[in-house]
This record gives C-alpha cells, structure tokens and sequence, in this order.
C-alpha cells in the first residue's frame, strides 16, 4: 500500500471551519472533500428563522443525507413532505427533486453531499445571495447540475 495515498484523520471542533451563510440561512463547512478523498463535503447548517430554505430543486451529480440535530426540519422529497425532528436522518439521491425548510423555531443539522461538486457551488451562489443578485442563482445552480423545478 502506497502511504501517500492515505487520508489523513481529521478533528474539527465545533468552532472551526469555512462559514457562509444566506441570509437567516447560516452554514458550516465541517469535512471538505478533499479531507475525505473527494467521497463527500459534511456541512453543518442553522436557519434561525421559520419556513426558510431553497427552492425545490434536484441535484444531478450528487446525493444528500440529512441529519437533524436540533429542531424541526421539513423536507419535501418527490413531493411527499416529510417533518424531521432530531435523531431523525434522511437520504435524497441525486435526480429526486427535493426542498427543505425550516420548522417553526428553526433548525440546525448536518448534510453529508457526495463528491466534491457541491464544494464548489455553494460559495458562488451564496456570493450571488449575497449581493443580492438572485436573477443569477438559476444559472449558478444549473453550471452545478442542480435544476430549479415547479413546487409540486
């Protein structure tokens, strides 16, 4: 076995990683891919406003698991809505259209995307929410992979 090719552990403490956020939309870069050999990005998110999140959407390169820590988190996946109350997981692979939003007193959970496409994304389009050039986020979002669809 080639040593060089093995990952090195990685430690990150609660106060550490890339921050970004979307408004009341708030987000933490816990694991990057490169930290996990391109398997996935972990990202920690707080939205401490209600019923806020993305439009629905579907990823065409990359699935999402879901991990709710602390408050509600509903999740509209293939139309079907789903309410998320910590402990609770779910998975949405890539090319299921899906949205989320936070319950009524917010929420704070972990996205585990695979690959490292989402990596890359997020910051231009939190960059565009940013300057208030939300006419841009469709295109930014499509470059990705990730399609805006019609709420079911």
């Amino acid at each position: 076995m080639n040593v060089s090719t093995l990952l090195a552990p990685q430690i990150v403490r609660a106060d550490e990683g890339l921050r970004m956020g979307m408004g009341p939309e708030q987000g933490r870069l816990i694991l990057s891919s490169a930290a996990t050999g391109g398997a996935f990005t972990l990202v920690e998110t707080t939205i401490d406003a209600p019923h806020f999140g993305p439009p629905y959407h579907l990823h065409e390169r990359e699935d999402e698991t879901f991990m709710v820590l602390e408050g509600a988190l509903v999740l509209i996946l293939d139309g079907v809505r789903h309410e998320l109350r910590a402990g609770d997981v779910a998975f949405a692979p890539r090319n299921v259209p899906h949205r989320f939003e936070s319950g009524p007193q917010g929420v704070r959970f972990h996205i585990m995307i695979s690959g490292d496409n989402f990596e890359r994304f997020i910051p231009r389009y939190a960059a565009a929410f940013a300057a208030g050039e939300t006419h841009l986020l469709p295109t930014i979002a499509a470059e990705h992979g990730i399609a805006f669809l019609p709420e079911p």
